[in-house]
Parts: C-alpha cells; sequence; structure tokens
C-alpha cells in the first residue's frame, strides 16, 4: 500500500485509505482493494467522506466523484475464478486432454495456454503454477516449460481477481519419454484434467 491521502472510518470502524494506488478498507483481519479494476474512475483517490445517515462512503478522484453504498458492498461477494485449460502445444503439435500425453525423447519444451472466466475485467486475473514445491506467480494466461528432464510431472494452475481468494487449482499430468522409452519396464500416462 502506498502513503495515504485521506483516510475515513465507517459505522463498523473500518478504516477507508485513499492512496496514489486505490482504495484499501482495513477490516480487523482483511483488506479490501477498490480501484479501476473494481470500478473506480481512477485509482488517483483524494479525499473520502462517510455519510453516516446513508451509511455510504463518497470517494473524491481525479476521474470524479463515486460513492460507495456500504450495506450493498457488505453483501457482495467475489467469486474466485477457475483455470480451464485451452491446449497444450510441444514443438509443431497441439495436443487435446483426450489423448494420451507422452512426449517423446527429444520434447522437453512445453507450452501450455489456459483462460479463466472473468468477464468484469479479464485483465485483472492473477494466475500463479507449480511444477515442483513452490507456487509461481506468472503475469499471463501462458506457461512455458522449457528444458524439462525425462519423467513425470504434476502441474497445478490456479488463478485470482481483487478481493476475492485463489479459485480452485487445475490439474494436469504428462509424460517426458526417455529414450527408452516403449521398452515393457514404462507405462504410459494420461494428462489428466481434475
Amino acid at each position: 500500500m502506498s502513503a495515504s491521502n485521506t483516510l475515513s472510518v465507517d459505522s463498523y470502524n473500518r478504516l477507508w485509505v485513499g492512496t496514489m494506488n486505490g482504495l484499501y478498507i482495513l477490516d480487523k483481519d482483511s483488506i479490501r482493494v477498490l480501484n479501476t479494476q473494481t470500478g473506480l474512475p481512477s485509482n488517483e483517490i483524494l479525499s473520502l467522506f462517510y455519510d453516516n445517515e446513508k451509511n455510504s462512503m463518497w470517494i473524491g478522484s481525479p476521474g470524479g466523484l463515486s460513492s460507495v453504498d456500504i450495506n450493498e458492498f457488505d453483501k457482495s461477494k467475489i467469486l474466485p475464478v477457475n483455470v480451464r485449460i485451452k491446449n497444450i502445444k510441444a514443438d509443431d503439435s497441439v495436443y487435446s486432454f483426450k489423448e494420451n500425453i507422452i512426449f517423446e525423447p527429444d520434447i522437453n519444451n512445453i507450452h501450455l495456454d489456459f483462460t479463466s472466466l472473468n468477464f468484469s475485467s479479464p485483465s485483472s486475473v492473477k494466475y500463479q503454477y507449480m511444477l515442483d514445491d513452490e507456487w509461481i506467480e506468472i503475469p499471463d494466461d501462458y506457461i512455458n516449460l522449457t528444458s524439462l528432464g525425462k519423467g513425470d510431472y504434476n502441474l497445478a494452475i490456479r488463478g485470482k481477481v481483487i478481493n476475492s481468494p485463489w479459485g480452485k487449482t487445475k490439474f494436469s499430468e504428462f509424460y517426458c519419454a526417455s529414450e527408452f522409452y516403449g521398452n515393457t519396464f514404462f507405462s504410459a500416462h494420461q494428462l489428466l484434467v481434475y
């Protein structure tokens, strides 16, 4: 959070903090953010006025004057976004999820495209993926996995928007074959989407 320009308190003793990067509502154990991605005309918040009688917060910005009905604001819940994997590309091939995915020994660079349904602000979705034991945040709706070694891989992808929890994790499993693939000691692995 950047330096505050203006402060106000509502009837629930929440602190509303106007900054040059949006409006932050600090409750006992949570922080909600309002900015242009959530409907404000500007991220620069210059003034706040709480109308106790109408239980609304007036927000002054270079983009104009806005009002938040706090009763309606408190009723609203931001639903988590769910990720859908569109396709997987390796070399010149595109794989669907109905196929058994076993990448040939010479393929170790894989590109995954995915999306999520967020009609109000598609560009506000943040994504994370986990290939090992750590979530990695990515700015785009695709992943390039490069220089993969031979073996089984379990990939997890999830998304979220401002003020929402992370959505349901999408999992996919694939196998990068070794030079000995086809030997009876190796088994086929299928790409699974849960």
